[in-house]
């Protein structure tokens, strides 16, 4: 190791703090610390030194000066200092300490080294001689320590994804390893899970990397302890299997031909992931930790079942919010203080305090408001805490996510500035901000680093707490949609760099959106994102109803080929509640607009004036999906609804909105069936009185063993209910209706008069990450109802009086049900390319002529005409087709030489003048001018009424000449009717 003393400044000083060593067993032997030092004899009068300290904590406060066996408490670097060395020459150091004083658990030593303006100072093969108490496995704790939130490319190898703690604490002694005489503690497995990854299809080898004592991510950890063979092996680095196809829970256990005995006191362990070429562009890559197993019997590996001592997390060291974006692999520069100034007290350090900067309305970065800071791994007792300005060391690094106040849209060839604001550490916090213009994963071109003038390396050199603004100019030309912005603060550093280490400081990255330069006259889609109502998708922000809106590909892309995406593109989505208006709407051959509503705005679509399509629009009014909640492979036979073996059970099951919302659950969805699997069936009869009932729930996990008592919507039963060996379905009565809100808690329960098996019907179980979320109870004593059991009286909790997290795997069947997407159109339908009308109504709404055409035929699932008057036209250019129904409200429909097919065979009602079905009239009318203008009416087959309400060619005042007939028997097939002038 090395102190650099020769670039240091006058008295700098710095200290190394070494593991805690266990003196507890020395048994009167003195412990000996010692090191060797190089000694040389440059700079002769300058007396850069070192002296040792211990302490039975890792800090200096209270700490023992040490006296070597030289008799100095002082070693200077210069041979001719104390004590006297050869020159240039490596010598040992030895302290010794005494047996009756040095007997505990812990001790630390300290070597302070004192800068003189000298050479450096330079130490090796630093040790000591330990006397180990036995470790004792509940001492041991694992707490997940850290979340990466840097984004990670495609075909990376190695990609961290979480950190985790491990602390051997209380009365334990750091242990030894010798075969079945062991006394150190063995590690027997690491639990994870890939929750909060997007498809788990996305990666390749999961591995879990050890570091000892470092908390820096590392593939090459060189163990200090000497190399074995066999059940001997000390920690090396990497733990476990490599596990070739990850899936829900990953369980990394020890071979069979190597044990894994812990190092003393903190150690850090790390999930890797290896992200496949293919993974897909803006999905997650993420984990949890679910715990851990210790201390089996010695010498074997693995343990004996039974033998191991299970370690689960804290409440809060199951999982870190945040996951790893699959994206350009940006560097993320290191730091190794970071924002932990002060031995880790977070008192008056180097950090990023405030980042603002506005773009083209209403987009904004403004970190002072809105989405709270990252703080995970903060100490809780700091001043600021939850809500402080930075975030923990390491990473002292933070990833903004693209929310509101968060990203930013800034247009080409226009200039900003970016407002950044130093934290609380006196001085010398210099401030860089970086754009990757041309999104080529680094900051490392011309002009990337922001700066006046443009092009020019600028940063700021600011005060505790002060502000300063950086102007810059986007480039005029070049690449446009989303990229990344990074800001970085670095004590004294006179030329940041994006991605370099160093000592102090703290680095923030954000989304930002590169907008073209905007065509005048119409704003145009950019399709940054899916969602409409985004200003950053759209070319000078989101349309109204006075701005022509353009969605053409080849506009956005126009290098060859054109209209070739060079980034991810997105197709404009008109989501729930938004209403999308404009004035002329343009949409290219190369391009679609969807409408996803499950509950639409009064009208979706709003356009003044013409809706040109020469592409695509699509609506989309069905979804149907199963979303399975734990596919876990662990065997447990008590986590199961259907208990054989008990003559009453009630089980309770939480599903957290979380959870609902990350399968794409949305307010208003229906759970219509509940599948699993049964792994071993062991009951030979039915569960009488078998019922599935729920609840909307605000608690995310049981509190105790008592149940929720309701109230509850029965969704199936009571019933004589069987299982069968393999998958089962229960289609429920009816549907279990999530607001998007709440939790789901569903349960289960029957009322046998006595048991059907000799053991429970078995489901494979996941554990769901620090949440209790699962509450069974049963009797075999018929003691009660079962939907009313409750703990005591020959009632049983399966977890014996606790709570639990396993949760049986069960897939909901989700519908999700839709509103009818309207869309209002006030001058022409002109379609050129095709329309998918699914569960819609358009509806041709104004006081001018309007007209149905293009060179497509157009498919209806509704068509309305709401005109101003009786006298006011739609004139059909093209044949048209309607799947539902035709709404006359007002004005009249002219066929125009063309036929009108109608899809619907239902019967007419209402009366002869203000019918209903699928020809439905208020004060409009069908004119039908000619033999060629013909109504074709499919399949009128099923005996009854039906009405065309016609009307004359006198268009200024149409006389009402419907057309009707009544099928009494027989069939028609498709009914052919037309009127015009004899």
């Amino acid at each position: 190791m090395m102190f650099n003393s020769f670039s240091g400044f006058n008295n700098d000083t710095s200290i190394i703090i070494t593991k805690p060593f266990d003196f507890s067993n020395n048994g009167g032997v003195n412990p000996q610390f010692s090191f060797y030092m190089y000694r040389d004899n440059g700079f002769g009068a300058q007396d850069d030194h070192i002296r040792v300290y211990v302490n039975t904590s890792p800090s200096m406060s209270g700490a023992t000066l040490l006296t070597n066996t030289a008799t100095t408490d002082i070693i200077y670097r210069r041979n001719t200092g104390i004590p006297a060395a050869t020159a240039n020459t490596w010598n040992q150091y030895t302290y010794d300490l005494p047996a009756a004083t040095y007997n505990q658990r812990r001790h630390y030593f300290i070597i302070m080294g004192v800068c003189r303006d000298g050479n450096n100072i330079y130490l090796d093969q630093v040790r000591t001689n330990t006397y180990p108490a036995a470790t004792n496995a509940a001492d041991v704790r694992f707490n997940i320590s850290l979340q990466n939130g840097a984004s990670v490319g495609t075909g990376i190898r190695n990609h961290m994804v979480v950190g985790v703690q491990c602390i051997i604490a209380g009365t334990s002694g750091c242990g030894v390893v010798n075969g079945a005489l062991s006394t150190a503690v063995k590690l027997d497995s690491l639990l994870f899970n890939t929750n909060g990854t997007t498809n788990v299809l996305d990666i390749d080898d999961a591995k879990v990397y050890y570091t000892g004592g470092s908390v820096q991510f590392d593939t090459n950890y060189v163990s200090p302890f000497p190399a074995t063979a066999g059940t001997d092996d000390y920690p090396a680095r990497k733990y476990g299997q490599i596990i070739a196809v990850p899936g829900t829970n990953l369980d990394f256990i020890n071979a069979a031909t190597s044990c894994f005995y812990l190092e003393y006191d903190t150690t850090y362990f790390w999930l890797a992931y290896d992200v496949k070429a293919t993974a897909t562009g803006g999905n997650f890559v993420d984990a949890d930790f679910r715990g851990a197993s210790v201390g089996g019997t010695p010498g074997f590996c693995p343990s004996p079942g039974g033998t191991s001592t299970p370690v689960v997390p804290d409440p809060t060291g199951f999982s870190i919010a945040g996951a790893s974006q699959i994206d350009l692999p940006y560097c993320v520069g290191t730091y190794t203080v970071g924002t932990s100034w002060l031995n880790g007290s977070y008192t008056n350090n180097d950090y990023v305090q405030s980042v603002i900067l506005a773009g083209v309305a209403p987009t904004v970065i403004n970190t002072n408001i809105g989405a709270s800071n990252n703080n995970f791994g903060l100490p809780t007792n700091l001043a600021c805490y939850p809500t402080c300005d930075f975030t923990a060391h390491p990473p002292d690094y933070e990833l903004w996510p693209a929310v509101p106040g968060r990203t930013v849209v800034l247009t080409q060839g226009v200039g900003y500035s970016i407002t950044v604001q130093a934290g609380t550490w006196f001085s010398n916090n210099n401030i860089a901000a970086f754009i990757d213009y041309n999104r080529d994963g680094d900051f490392a071109d011309f002009g990337e680093k922001l700066g006046t003038p443009f092009g020019t390396p600028n940063q700021v050199n600011l005060l505790a707490n002060q502000s300063a603004t950086i102007a810059f100019t986007v480039p005029a030309a070049g690449y446009t949609g989303v990229t990344r912005m990074r800001v970085r603060e670095v004590y004294a550093s006179s030329n940041i760099d994006p991605c370099a280490q160093y000592t102090f400081g703290e680095t923030e990255d954000f989304t930002i959106i590169i907008s073209p330069s905007c065509p005048v006259g119409y704003k145009l889609w950019l399709g940054n994102t899916d969602d409409w109502n985004n200003p950053a998708n759209w070319c000078g922000g989101v349309p109204t109803i006075t701005d022509d809106a353009v969605i053409d590909a080849n506009q956005v892309f126009p290098i060859v080929p054109v209209g070739t995406p060079t980034r991810p593109y997105f197709k404009p989505t008109i989501k729930s509640n938004i209403l999308a208006n404009c004035n002329n709407l343009t949409i290219s051959a190369k391009d679609t607009l969807i409408v996803n509503a499950p509950t639409p705005s009064t009208n979706s679509l709003k356009v003044k004036k013409d809706l040109t399509n020469n592409g695509r629009i699509t609506v989309i009014s069905s979804f149907a999906a199963n979303v399975t909640y734990s596919n876990g492979t662990l065997v447990n036979n008590i986590y199961t609804p259907f208990k054989a073996q008990s003559t009453d059970a009630r089980t309770q099951i939480i599903y957290t909105q979380a959870e609902l919302t990350l399968a794409g659950l949305i307010n208003g969805d229906k759970i219509s069936g509940i599948r699993y699997d049964v792994a071993t069936k062991d009951s030979l009869g039915a569960l009488f009185g078998f019922t599935v009932s729920y609840a909307l729930v605000p608690f995310n996990q049981h509190a105790s063993n008592v149940p929720y008592a309701g109230p509850f919507t029965t969704v199936y039963g009571p019933v004589a209910y069987s299982t069968v060996l393999g998958t089962n379905t229960i289609m429920l009565t009816t549907p279990i209706i999530w607001d998007g809100s709440s939790n789901i808690l569903v349960q289960y329960c029957f009322d046998n008069a006595s048991n059907v098996g000799s053991a429970d019907d078995r489901i494979n179980i996941t554990q769901t990450t620090g949440l209790k979320s699962t509450l069974i109870l049963s009797s075999t004593t018929n003691a009660a109802a079962g939907c009313g059991l409750v703990f005591g009286a020959g009632v049983t909790d399966n977890f014996f009086s606790g709570l639990n997290s396993f949760r049986p795997n069960f897939t909901f069947l989700v519908d999700r049900p839709y509103g009818k997407a309207l869309l209002t159109i006030q001058e022409d339908w002109i379609n050129n390319g095709f329309f998918t009308p699914a569960y819609s109504r358009v509806i041709m709404d104004s006081t001018i002529l309007q007209t149905i055409g293009g060179t497509q035929s157009t498919t209806f699932n509704e068509l309305q005409l709401n005109k101003g008057s009786a006298a006011q036209t739609v004139a059909m250019l093209r044949p048209t087709i309607i799947d539902t129904s035709l709404i006359l409200t007002q004005g009249s429909l002219l066929m125009n030489t063309n036929t009108l097919t109608m899809n619907n065979p239902a019967l007419s009602g209402g009366t002869v003048t203000a019918p209903t079905g699928p020809f439905a009239r208020t004060n409009g009318f069908l004119i039908s001018e000619s033999a060629a203008a013909t109504v074709i009416w499919k399949n009128v087959n099923t005996i009854g009424y039906r009405l065309v309400p016609f009307g004359s060619e006198a268009i200024a005042a149409p006389v009402f000449i419907p057309f009707s007939t009544q099928l009494s028997g027989g069939t028609l097939g498709d009914l052919s009717v037309s009127t015009y002038k004899a």
